[in-house]
């Protein structure tokens, strides 16, 4: 029986990380992208049923109340507008994955050859689709221009995390030297900013690791100040990029600050109690403003108001908590860093409705897993 119970939950590990890789690449089949998310939606809610049967952590509980808010607001919804079910797809997609993740976690399925084989396949996976996203933004601009901002670069972004369980230290840098690239080219601002953090985080650990040897320590220095250089060649020989981080300086941000003083004065001044306590609802800044907030905390003030607002500060108060008890240095520094992605992402676009959040909980559900075994055992 037990033989049996591992073997399962082997299955539904290789089978989320198909369906990820797939959704990745789904340029490259016949068939419509929407069945892999289905696939990994309905696995994760599979998953998320299993893990029901035992005591559930706070952080998993605040996930699982934010998702179905989301649910709940979805339907009730439709008595005024006809939502988008390719939004709430994604909504289930990106914050499903999470309990997931933190069950295979428990069933000790997420090994250090799983983390080295999955951060291998998505960063390869990663390059085609980048490549896919980018024509598919020219062929937008009609040849008005050939410069444009990759929006694919955050999948080089939700990897970092990954690559501190990579144990294998050549592949953890080749694997970085790749993520540094795309991330540069991508020329997305928000993703390059979101990843300096995890960047330096990442540089000192692996240095630290490598003290014991000095010729150890030494190429990996040479190696990491190359690449280091390279990426501020490439960034200073980019006119393009360069131009977006002026603008930034200079207030624009790509009409990003009109986006949110409309969505704050939507909601601020909605002069209804119902509408600033329970919000417009399932994508009320897109019905009342024509376009998203791209700011999940405005985002979700406007759509579920102050009430949604307090269910999302939940999560991360809760990642919070789980890191002042944890211990150990290492899995600290992961979901720190981690948890410093996400939340930059809740600044600049839709972290909660992005797919890839689903990336970065494969590393979290591990460390949350740690976290949740070692409870059980105490008690």
């Amino acid at each position: 029986m037990a033989m049996f119970t591992v073997t399962k939950f082997v299955l539904i590990r290789n089978l989320a990380i198909f369906f990820i890789a797939g959704n990745t690449l789904y340029h490259l089949f016949p068939f419509p992208p929407i069945i892999w998310r289905i696939g990994f939606v309905l696995l994760a809610f599979y998953c998320t049923c299993l893990s029901l049967k035992h005591k559930l952590l706070g952080v998993e509980k605040s996930i699982l109340a934010f998702v179905a808010l989301n649910l709940v607001y979805f339907f009730i919804s439709f008595l005024w507008i006809t939502p988008s079910t390719t939004q709430i797809g994604n909504t289930l997609y990106a914050l499903l994955g999470f309990n997931l993740f933190v069950l295979l976690g428990t069933k000790g399925v997420l090994t250090g050859r799983f983390f080295s084989t999955v951060a291998t396949i998505i960063a390869l996976a990663g390059i085609p689709y980048f490549y896919h996203a980018q024509k598919l933004a020219l062929e937008n601009l009609q040849g008005n221009s050939e410069e444009v901002t990759n929006n694919a670069s955050v999948i080089f972004l939700m990897l970092l995390p990954m690559l501190f369980f990579v144990k294998h230290r050549l592949l953890s840098l080749g694997l970085f030297c790749i993520c540094i690239f795309f991330l540069f080219i991508g020329a997305k601002r928000g993703n390059i900013l979101a990843a300096a953090f995890p960047i330096i985080v990442y540089v000192y650990s692996i240095l630290k690791d490598s003290k014991k040897s000095i010729g150890q320590f030494l190429c990996i220095l040479i190696l990491i100040t190359g690449v280091i250089a390279g990426s501020v060649q490439v960034f200073l020989a980019d006119e393009f990029l360069i131009g977006r981080f002026i603008d930034m300086q200079e207030g624009n941000s790509s009409g990003r600050n009109y986006l949110y003083a409309n969505a704050w004065n939507l909601w601020v001044n909605s002069n209804d109690l119902i509408h600033y306590i329970f919000g417009y609802g399932f994508q009320g800044t897109l019905h009342n403003m024509g376009k998203m907030a791209h700011n999940d905390w405005l985002e979700i003030l406007v759509d579920y108001g102050l009430l949604g607002g307090i269910f999302y500060l939940a999560i991360f108060v809760s990642f919070a908590l789980i890191y002042v008890r944890m211990k150990r240095q290492k899995a600290k520094t992961i979901l720190l860093v981690a948890i410093s992605i996400w939340f930059l992402k809740t600044l600049y676009s839709m972290g909660f409705m992005e797919e890839t959040l689903a990336l970065l909980f494969i590393p979290l559900g591990q460390i949350v897993a740690e976290e949740k075994m070692k409870k059980e055992i105490l008690a």
